[in-house]
């Protein structure tokens, strides 16, 4: 909870498109550790949409509102492209940075963007909210169970039908689904097995974005024992589940729509084959899969508060208490090294 007696930091929200209007600006409001003193927009009528209806100042830039104002906290909900140089003016003016994801459209500008607030002595996050949604926990807390016994595969997809006419259609902006639902996906796999995922094959495919950016992107990462198989398909139809994994007991899939998983699980009495046969004839001609018995169990993913409101929480205590933030940079650098390598080698494999 955020502490009384102490004043609330005064807050520039650069960015009032989709995640700024929708996702930070709500959230900071809510939050009386925040002070949204300024939003910053070249776009006029959002500028006069804010003031309007919640009296926050405007600026056409961030250069602008730094001018003329004493910031605490930048929160960064622009376009990826101009993360990173918005980012350093606001760190080399004082501010701690909250940014959002993709954190940067490359490892070359993440690391600019460290080494300024290691110089600054500021803060810097990035909002991943998926590393916490409350499927991604179900998952971490599944797999460490050992419900499933040795888990050796996992699957995520994010899949839907959609034509990307906007500036995410183009990879100057920073668009393309490697980088923007693959920050969201790589950076959930890093925070389950709490290491940072081998890169094994990737692909990405331009489909029916009417940009030059990919739509549809196959990605397979290790962790240990366990690979990792990542779908981001733009142009699907259909789909058939959100998360299916699978162990040496068995399997838990998240169909598409509602939150509950269904779990298949070998029965512990269960017949499964005891002895090794080496000889060419398998006892009554069977498969060993006719061994073995299972059951059904279905699990409610335990709710949780919204990514955005934990994130400000913890946030707030960050800057003012020094606790350890959920999204340090370094799994943010480790992130975007993942994505780095990913690319790199869709484009070796004929990818756009």
């Amino acid at each position: 909870m955020i502490q009384t007696g102490i004043s609330p930091l005064r807050t520039v929200l650069v960015g009032l498109g989709r995640i700024g209007w929708s996702t930070h600006l709500p959230a900071l409001l809510a939050n009386p550790g925040f002070r949204v003193a300024a939003a910053v927009d070249p776009a006029e009528d959002r500028l006069n949409e804010c003031r309007s209806k919640y009296g926050i100042s405007g600026y056409g830039t961030l250069e602008e509102a730094l001018e003329k104002e004493t910031f605490d906290l930048a929160v960064i909900a622009s376009p990826t492209c101009f993360h990173a140089e918005q980012t350093i003016t606001a760190l080399r003016h004082g501010c701690h940075v909250f940014c959002d994801k993709p954190a940067a459209m490359n490892s070359q500008e993440f690391g600019r963007m460290l080494a300024a607030a290691r110089d600054a002595k500021r803060i810097l996050t990035v909002f991943q909210p998926m590393r916490i949604d409350r499927h991604n926990l179900f998952l971490r807390d599944l797999i460490r169970s050992g419900k499933l016994g040795e888990t050796f595969l996992v699957k995520m997809t994010r899949e839907r039908f959609s034509c990307r006419n906007d500036w995410q259609a183009f990879r100057k902006n920073g668009g393309g689904m490697l980088l923007n639902y693959g920050s969201h996906m790589v950076d959930q796999a890093n925070f389950v097995f709490g290491c940072c995922g081998k890169v094994l094959t990737c692909t990405a495919d331009r489909i029916l974005s009417l940009g030059d950016a990919d739509d549809v992107v196959k990605l397979l990462l290790r962790y240990g024992k366990t690979n990792v198989d990542i779908d981001i398909n733009q142009a699907a139809a259909d789909s058939v589940f959100r998360y299916a994994v699978f162990g040496s007991k068995g399997s838990a899939i998240l169909p598409v729509s509602g939150h509950e998983w269904n779990l298949r699980l070998r029965d512990d009495a269960g017949g499964a084959p005891k002895e090794l046969h080496a000889s060419f004839s398998a006892p009554g001609r069977k498969y060993p899969a006719d061994e073995t018995g299972f059951h059904r169990e279905t699990i409610l993913a335990p709710e949780a508060d919204t990514a955005e409101s934990r994130y400000y929480e913890n946030l707030y205590r960050a800057i003012t208490a020094g606790e350890n933030l959920i999204n340090p940079p370094s799994e943010t650098e480790n992130l975007i090294r993942v994505i780095d390598e990913a690319d790199e080698i869709a484009r070796r494999n004929g990818a756009l």
